[in-house]
């Protein structure tokens, strides 16, 4: 009867995160003079979930409130199980997607997004620079807002990249957060910029 409670605490008090699903996002830039970013999320750990299928949506709005049409901007949405097998996906809606997860422990969302809008609204991908508004590239599960995310971005070799969200030291040009909206809240410059740096009333700024 102790052990039984024991485990009851166990369960009851262990840290969400340890139970809960996760996401990671691969972007790279294979042809950026075609001003597309290719994008994988993976999920992970869905057998956690009770549900028969999930959906992800890319944002309807971002930077400024009004609602604004990133959907317009996807293109060739697919989605694998983690052994490989092509899962039926569906739109639901302009800006929604949905497709089975029974019995499967991670599947790979594959689309890519155009994107040639320099202004501090937008996103632009081309020869010289990257210049992302994550939530403009980003799928996210709605279901799973609060789920924690990883990113890598694989650029070209040369280019180095700026941005506030936090670094992973041993994965190179990866990041992370605790969720969507904490990720996509980091505007991320890619390329052969200067970086210039100084210090006011105790605060560093690049």
């Amino acid at each position: 009867m102790k052990r039984q409670f024991f485990y009851f605490l166990f369960w009851l008090f262990l840290p969400a995160g340890l139970l809960a699903q996760s996401i990671h996002y691969d972007v790279a830039f294979r042809q950026p003079e075609n001003h597309f970013f290719q994008v994988e999320m993976t999920l992970r750990d869905l057998q956690k979930s009770p549900s028969e299928s999930l959906r992800v949506a890319i944002p309807a709005w971002c930077c400024l409130y009004q609602i604004r049409d990133f959907a317009q901007y996807v293109q060739e949405v697919r989605a694998v199980s983690g052994t490989g097998d092509s899962l039926a996906i569906r739109k639901v809606d302009k800006q929604t997607w949905q497709f089975p997860v029974r019995s499967l422990d991670s599947v790979k969302i594959s689309y890519r997004v155009f994107g040639n809008d320099l202004s501090p609204f937008g996103t632009q991908l081309n020869a010289r620079h990257a210049f992302v508004n994550p939530a403009l590239i980003l799928f996210y599960v709605p279901s799973g807002r609060d789920w924690p995310v990883t990113i890598t971005y694989h650029a070209p070799k040369k280019w180095r990249i700026l941005t506030a969200a936090q670094a992973l030291p041993a994965e190179k040009n990866s990041f992370r957060a605790d969720s969507y909206d904490a990720l996509v809240d980091n505007p991320v410059e890619i390329g052969t910029f200067t970086k210039r740096s100084f210090t006011s009333d105790g605060a560093r700024y690049d």
